[in-house]
């Protein structure tokens, strides 16, 4: 089922560009036919097919930044850029740690918010927390301090977990500095690492969402048969199982925190309430 699911989603995907590239450039034929000119309507259309090609591509890069935002930040992409991704299952060490990087990057102090999570790395034998660490830290280079080489350095390092996030900004990544072939060797490195099963297949699966998005689909179908063959179907068993425990455990986590948030507005409502003050609510627009 695992390999199925791959092999019907690439299928639909190619469809869908082909029903795209089939599309007439209807105005390059009617600027070319107003003067018969045939030289002119050929160059016209080759112009336009290039145009609509480059608009396709910068609204899946659009699509892919707004959902790869989504997910760095929980999932509801509201979350200030400002502020890190959280696991409740962090110890109260190494929450710690990300309550003091917090107060320095709303100071805008981001280099001391850098030093702070470098240390938790460290010091922490926790393997999700320093996992989640990279993670963040990789999103302070990228998108606070501007280094996105540094970025790519520690999303590179993202293991467990956190990997389809981090592969994710990767592809996000190279695609906004216009290096898509770098983006490629990069998930083929990642692929080719026989100790992690699943980096392995998500370098695959994401290596192919990269080929389609930049009309590359012939590549991306040769990814996707690779994968068919990089693990057994045992393996493959284990990997989509641990794969849907962590999006049950994501989704619970979140659940968790959404309620958390509104007993802690209920609490700030009726303290209100009690100190005579009318309580402070969100006014209609």
């Amino acid at each position: 089922m695992f390999i199925k699911h791959f092999l019907v989603s690439v299928s639909a995907a190619v469809a869908a560009f082909g029903l795209l590239l089939a599309q007439p450039a209807q105005a390059g034929e009617r600027g070319a036919g107003r003067r018969g000119d045939q030289p002119a309507m050929a160059d016209n259309a080759g112009a336009n097919d290039q145009t609509a090609a480059a608009a396709r591509r910068e609204r899946r890069r659009t699509e892919l930044g707004r959902a790869a935002r989504g997910a760095a930040f929980g999932g509801a992409g509201q979350r200030s850029a400002k502020q890190l991704r959280h696991d409740q299952r962090l110890n109260v060490i190494d929450a710690t740690y990300y309550e003091i990087a917090e107060i320095y990057l709303a100071k805008k102090q981001h280099e001391e918010a850098v030093a702070v999570l470098e240390q938790l790395i460290r010091q922490s034998p926790d393997d999700l927390a320093k996992s989640l660490t990279y993670l963040n830290l990789a999103s302070i280079y990228r998108q606070q301090l501007n280094n996105p080489e540094k970025a790519l350095a520690y999303y590179e390092k993202v293991t467990g977990e956190y990997t389809p996030e981090a592969l994710d900004q990767v592809a996000l990544t190279f695609e906004n500095l216009g290096q898509v072939d770098r983006a490629v060797e990069y998930f083929e490195k990642m692929a080719k690492r026989p100790r992690d099963n699943m980096q392995k297949v998500l370098a695959l699966r994401k290596l192919a969402q990269l080929l389609v998005r930049n009309d590359r689909e012939e590549e991306a179908i040769a990814a996707l048969w690779r994968l068919t063959k990089a693990v057994s179907y045992q393996q493959a068993g284990e990997i989509s199982k641990v794969l849907l425990e962590t999006q049950a455990r994501r989704a619970e986590l979140q659940q968790q925190e959404s309620q958390r948030m509104r007993t802690e507005m209920m609490r700030r409502w009726q303290g209100q309430l009690r100190a005579g003050r009318q309580p402070q609510t969100r006014r209609a627009r």
